[in-house]
């Protein structure tokens, strides 16, 4: 499957939304997995432990925001990250059919790794 990523210069957003973001591009159809998390060190480490760095993601910067997809077709991840944009304002994908119920910090921690799930769910 393929595996694509972008870089956003100079883009810093907090860990928790940017988990909220991840929610929403990880629910989109045909997306396998994802990630959306600053370029710091630590988490270009992390993406290579979760097998996602995709081919750009080293020149990424403390300060810039990193987005990558593996799924079922080129095109699909294309499409996906061309929204960016839209899922970083809020929306972009799925609507949330959970507009009347309170939604916890630990609710947004999603990542195909459950150990890492573990972790971040303790940290929040």
């Amino acid at each position: 499957m393929p595996l694509k990523g972008c870089v956003i210069k100079n883009q810093y957003f907090d860990s928790v939304f940017l988990m909220s973001v991840n929610k929403r591009l990880s629910e989109e159809k045909g997306v396998q997995q994802s990630a959306v998390l600053m370029g710091s060190e630590e988490n270009k480490k992390l993406l290579v432990d979760l097998d996602l760095f995709a081919q750009g993601v080293n020149e990424a910067q403390a300060n810039d925001l990193v987005v990558v997809l593996r799924a079922d077709t080129d095109e699909l991840c294309k499409n996906i990250l061309d929204r960016v944009p839209d899922f970083l304002k809020g929306g972009g994908g799925k609507e949330d059919k959970n507009d009347n119920k309170t939604v916890k910090k630990e609710d947004h921690v999603n990542t195909l790794d459950p150990q890492l799930k573990d972790i971040l769910k303790k940290m929040l």
